[in-house]
C-alpha cells in the first residue's frame, strides 16, 4: 500500500488491486496505475474538497465515484459533464455500500458531509473528511 498526500484533505491510496482518491478537486497527480480501478470519494460539496470538473479530468472509463449525498448534480450538469449513471453512488451518512472488492461505509462528519472507512484487500482506510470540530 502507497498512500500519498496531495494537498489539503486530498490523498491517494494505492493498493494491490485499485486505487483510492479522497477530497480531490483539481491539480495534478502523481503517476499511478491506470489499468487498475480508481475509486474517487469525495466527502462533502465544499470547494476544498470536491469540484465537479474532477469528472471531466478523470472520465468514466475505470473509474467510480463515490459522492456524499450533500454534493448535488442535476440531469442537465450529469450530462455536460458526461456521467455515467453505473459510475457515480451518493450515500450518506450511516450506509454501508459494495462497490467492486471494496466495502465503503460512511460515518457523519462534524462539518458537512461524510467520513469514509474503506475495506479492501484486508485493509482499513479511514478519511475523515471534516472532522475539525
Amino acid at each position: 500500500m502507497k498512500i500519498t498526500f496531495l494537498y489539503h484533505s486530498a490523498f491517494m491510496v494505492e493498493l494491490e488491486g485499485c486505487t483510492l482518491l479522497f477530497d480531490w478537486y483539481g491539480g495534478t497527480l502523481p503517476d499511478y496505475d491506470r489499468e487498475k480501478p480508481l475509486y474517487v470519494l469525495a466527502s462533502h460539496h465544499h470547494g476544498d474538497h470536491y469540484s465537479p470538473e474532477i469528472f471531466t479530468a478523470l472520465g468514466m472509463e475505470g473509474v467510480w465515484y463515490v459522492l456524499a449525498t450533500c454534493i448535488r448534480l442535476s440531469e442537465k450538469r450529469k450530462k455536460a459533464l458526461g456521467i455515467q449513471e453505473g459510475h457515480v453512488v451518493r450515500v450518506p451518512a450511516g450506509k454501508a455500500i459494495r462497490l467492486g472488492d471494496l466495502t465503503v461505509s460512511t460515518y457523519r462528519s462534524t462539518d458537512a458531509g461524510v467520513a469514509f472507512l474503506v475495506e479492501a484487500e484486508g485493509k482499513r482506510i479511514f478519511h475523515s473528511g471534516d472532522f475539525h470540530w
